[in-house]
């Protein structure tokens, strides 16, 4: 169960960085994002976690509109209240999924041309009980795809 938390939290980032109404202040290439994961409440008390992918963003995934909706892995997702523009973006979401499990969760985001971040609240309700979560993310462009 920790483990899917996390793998939210992860693609909830690595999306809010692509996301896309205005055309944010993203360069393409091959960007790094960490992510800090923390949680806190339910059974498992407070626990943190850090996570750091790299993905290639193309700038056709920049330019598109409904990106952020296609992602896989968030299918059971509504995002609410989505303001993007070419500094940042925020955005709340909810997920709902059939094991139960819910997700209420707001989040900013600052674009500055090749460096990201960010930080999402959010509350979850799991069958360990309820738990807050906070993510802090980073991502910079490393290179060319």
């Amino acid at each position: 169960m920790r483990n899917i938390l996390i793998a939210i939290a992860a693609l909830l980032a690595l999306a809010c960085s692509q996301a896309q109404a205005d055309t944010p202040n993203i360069e393409p290439g091959m960007w790094e994002h960490t992510n800090v994961t923390t949680f806190e409440g339910g059974a498992m008390g407070e626990q943190e976690e850090t996570s750091t992918e790299q993905e290639c963003i193309t700038q056709e995934e920049i330019d598109d509109r409904d990106f952020f909706a296609e992602l896989d892995g968030v299918e059971e997702c509504t995002i609410t209240d989505q303001n993007v523009s070419s500094s940042g973006m925020s955005y709340s979401m909810s997920c709902e999924h059939e094991s139960g499990m819910s997700v209420e969760m707001d989040a900013n985001m600052s674009f500055h041309g090749t460096t990201m971040s960010g930080e999402m609240h959010g509350k979850l309700v799991t069958p360990m009980g309820e738990m807050s979560m906070k993510v802090i993310s980073e991502g910079e462009r490393i290179g060319d795809c």
